[in-house]
């Protein structure tokens, strides 16, 4: 599912500005165990203080650098 605008939004800068990208499509009960994988941070803590992952994220493998 792609509900999240967002995702769409980081996508068409990316297409804008010719940078090249993969997308990778994420289930929602996968997105928390692939952020801890690549080792993105959580975009915020819920009311129990616990983490939070949301898309969408960026990863550049060349550089380890993630933008979450």
């Amino acid at each position: 599912m792609t509900w999240p605008p967002n995702t769409w939004k980081n996508r068409f800068s990316l297409d804008i500005k010719g940078i090249p990208y993969k997308t990778v499509w994420v289930e929602s009960p996968d997105i928390e165990p692939l952020c801890k994988k690549i080792g993105a941070t959580a975009a915020e803590e819920r009311r129990d203080g616990t983490p939070l992952y949301t898309l969408p994220f960026i990863h550049d493998p060349n550089t380890g650098a993630i933008v979450s």
